[in-house]
Formats: structure tokens, C-alpha cells, sequence
């Protein structure tokens, strides 16, 4: 019998598999604390395809820039917690969590879309805008490439990051590759960002191992993740998805995404 992994598996498997722990940060979210665990862009979260729908279907990430974006009349709202290391309780405010509810909305034709999203982050909403635009669509020879921009009025640097003197505006780019067979497709994303990443390259993907479940890894230039993200209603429209993941590979969040 035909095995159902196809090559393109391989880029998940080397993914999920170089996700192994690496040392520490001296403090706890020293740079960039308020997006370490989830970056409430395009994709964290929940699911994005080349055509610019949402949903569970898609390319999917933890912190990364995916190289889709939602089109016009797509939205997903969603929230998340994130435990700091060594810490037992759960909630989305507080000093041993770092919670983030999120909403986001596309505008555009599908293929080249645009994508606004405001993530509030724990007790201060802020002014967090994230923004994120299509400029290549899929096609069979060609991955789909976007860039944006995050937290373009520099909210974290103004409320939280101004001891450590770190900028929290960030700018990105990033292409997405759909691989692999109609059951079991594999997202592959390379990408390049400035602050939040490091000015570095990040690296992911996300597997569809049955039709409602995917596994992701991810280099997102600062850290490795690793997730699991169920389809808890199975439709194609109106989606609830379960999220969880382990930034830094020792850090449990766990998150909920309405996409439509």
C-alpha cells in the first residue's frame, strides 16, 4: 500500500524536528515580550490558503509571517494564554501569563489581499496594529509572497519595552509553498524580519497529519515553537479552532480562534 506521506512531508518533519531546545534568555521576556508567544499576525493561530480564505484549511503558524493573506470578507476573531516558565496559572492577565485576544479582517481580491489585525495584548489593549499585504499569489511554479508590517505605532516600546530601550515596530516578508498531496498538505514558509525577528530569516510549517488536525514547527529568529492545532467543527466556513502550542519548547499556551 501507497504510504499518504508524500515528499513535501519531509520539510514538516525537519521542521517540527529541529524544534530542540536552545539556552535560555537571561530574563524573561527581555525583547520583544509581548509577541513571544503568539504574534497575532496573519496565520498565528488559524488557517490562511493561497486563495486569501481563513479558516482551518491553509497554511498555519505560532509567531511567523505566512506568505498568504486574507481576502475580502474573511475575519477571524481569537484569543490565547501563554504560561511564563515555571508558573501554574492559567488566565489571559497577570503577572505569570502573557494573553492576547485577537481580530483581524481581509480587504482585497483573492490572491493579493490585505489584512489588518489588532492583537490587544494581557491588561493593556494598547494600539497594536499589524498590517499585511499579498504581492505574488500561488501559482504551481511559484509560492505566495507577502509583506507587512508589525505593531506599526510602536505600542510595546511605549508601554512595556522602554527599560530595555528595544523596538517593537517590525517589518517582514515571507513566501509560502503549498507541497505535498490533497489529503495531507504541507505549508512551507521562509522569511526575512526586522525587530520582533531579529533581523534574521525565520523558517516553518504546518502538516495536515488527518483533515482536522495539523502539527506546525517553526524558527521564528528569536526562538523555536512547536504546535497542534484541532478543527473542533469541522466546516469549511464558520470555524472553531483549538491551539496549542510551546514557544521555546518549554512554554505552554493554548489558544482559541473563530474564523469565517
Amino acid at each position: 500500500m501507497r504510504s499518504h506521506l508524500g515528499p513535501g512531508v519531509m520539510v514538516a518533519v525537519a521542521a517540527i524536528a529541529a524544534a530542540v531546545p536552545v539556552a535560555c534568555v537571561a530574563q524573561e521576556f527581555r525583547s520583544y515580550p509581548q509577541f513571544r508567544y503568539m504574534g497575532g499576525l496573519p496565520g498565528n493561530g488559524w488557517g490562511v490558503d493561497g486563495r486569501g480564505d481563513v479558516g482551518f484549511q491553509g497554511a498555519m503558524s505560532e509567531c511567523i509571517p505566512i506568505g498568504y493573506t486574507p481576502a475580502n470578507g474573511a475575519w477571524a476573531v481569537g484569543m490565547n494564554s501563554g504560561l511564563i516558565k515555571g508558573k501554574h496559572n492559567w488566565w489571559f492577565t497577570g503577572k505569570e501569563t502573557n494573553g492576547m485576544t485577537v481580530s483581524a479582517i481581509g480587504f482585497g481580491a483573492r490572491g493579493h489581499g490585505i489584512c489588518l489585525s489588532y492583537p490587544a495584548v494581557d491588561q493593556w489593549p494598547g494600539r497594536v496594529i499589524n498590517l499585511q499585504a499579498q504581492v505574488l499569489s500561488e501559482s504551481r511554479t511559484r509560492p505566495g509572497v507577502s509583506v507587512g508590517g508589525m505593531d506599526l505605532f510602536n505600542e510595546d516600546e511605549a508601554h512595556v519595552n522602554e527599560r530595555y530601550m528595544a523596538s517593537a515596530r517590525s517589518f517582514y516578508v515571507a513566501a509560502t509553498k503549498r507541497l505535498g498531496d490533497e489529503k495531507h498538505p504541507v505549508h512551507a514558509t521562509v522569511g526575512w524580519g526586522s525587530g520582533r525577528f531579529h533581523d534574521a530569516p525565520f523558517v516553518g510549517a504546518s502538516y495536515d497529519v488527518i483533515r482536522r488536525v495539523k502539527l506546525m514547527g517553526e524558527y521564528d529568529g528569536y526562538q523555536f515553537n512547536a504546535a497542534v492545532a484541532w478543527d473542533a467543527l469541522g466546516r469549511r466556513q464558520h470555524t472553531l479552532i483549538v491551539f496549542v502550542g510551546a514557544p521555546s519548547l518549554d512554554r505552554p499556551v493554548i489558544g482559541f480562534t473563530y474564523a469565517h
